[in-house]
């Protein structure tokens, strides 16, 4: 009889503890199996916070579905998103996902907008005990921004843009902004080389390359990056899929024809080559997504098979 009760109880407990839960600021849901599937770290984006619906919707359908550990890690919350630099951003998740013991035997991340950058200093920068064997981006600025998010055009957004390009390299924006550490305006690259703060270096794309950043990623056993074909956010959208304005700012260069890709600056290439990158299209606005193209995209990029 006493047997029969521990048996029930330990299954209550179970059933009762799986699913989604807080801690703190951090979001995560816990499976009641887990599978093969390696654990998923979720990286939320500018001025967001892991309790924001975006986050909950994905973390809870992505641990359904793969029946994993995943847990969105709260590594600047809202208005830090803004006042904190991008890369003190990137080392304090650094150090968060090192706490936790659930991603020491090699895990993989998902980074929503901004949060794509979050998730490439993880892959590249950051010495944590696990290994991250897939990477996710969903309206990942990887090669930059060079406007103020959905403000394109008119004299308002013509002034803010011009006061923008004559002030994000300064070493105070750099270090007081946020967005500015990927901020990359090609018409004014060599003051970009010289002064981001972070994107340049995790491109690889000063003189000097850094070759373990290219390592990092040419092991990743995965790469899924996910454009948004409406996004008025990140601009140009192009840069999600690696690809970048020409030196007029108005050309668009696909990443397949850039020095970058070409030269293999950071091994993408070298994984497309071995048939470990993907490219996704949303046709709607800036992460704006469906169950459906989770399921049909993200899933899919955070398994091995």
């Amino acid at each position: 009889m006493k047997a029969t009760f521990a048996i029930f109880a330990v299954l209550l407990f179970t059933v009762a503890y799986c699913g989604s839960h807080t801690d703190g600021d951090d979001y995560y849901w816990l499976p009641d199996k887990q599978s093969d599937v390696k654990p998923v770290v979720v990286f939320h984006g500018i001025d967001d916070d892991c309790h924001g619906g975006l986050q909950t919707g994905l973390v809870d359908q992505l641990g359904q579905e793969l029946s994993t550990y995943v847990r969105c890690v709260e590594y600047a919350k809202d208005i830090k998103t803004w006042t904190v630099n991008i890369l003190e951003q990137s080392k304090n998740a650094c150090e968060l996902v090192k706490g936790f013991s659930e991603f020491n035997n090699g895990y993989s991340v998902v980074g929503i907008s901004a949060g794509s950058i979050i998730s490439r200093y993880m892959v590249e920068a950051c010495d944590s005990q696990g290994q991250i064997e897939h990477f996710v981006t969903l309206g990942g600025p990887h090669m930059g921004v060079t406007q103020i998010p959905d403000c394109h055009t008119g004299i308002i957004c013509s002034i803010g843009n011009y006061l923008v390009d004559k002030l994000a390299y300064t070493s105070l924006l750099q270090k007081l902004l946020g967005p500015a550490g990927y901020y990359r305006d090609v018409a004014e690259y060599q003051k970009y080389l010289d002064h981001s703060i972070l994107l340049a270096d995790l491109n690889n794309e000063r003189a000097t390359k850094n070759q373990t950043y290219k390592e990092r990623v040419i092991a990743l056993k995965k790469m899924t990056l996910i454009m948004f074909l409406k996004d008025e956010i990140v601009y140009p959208k192009e840069s999600e899929w690696f690809g970048t304005f020409a030196a007029d700012n108005k050309t668009i260069i696909p990443l397949e024809k850039t020095d970058f890709y070409t030269q293999d600056w950071l091994g993408i290439r070298t994984l497309e080559e071995a048939g470990k990158l993907f490219k996704f299209s949303i046709n709607n606005r800036h992460v704006h997504w469906s169950s459906e193209e989770i399921h049909t995209m993200v899933v899919p990029g955070l398994k091995d098979n």
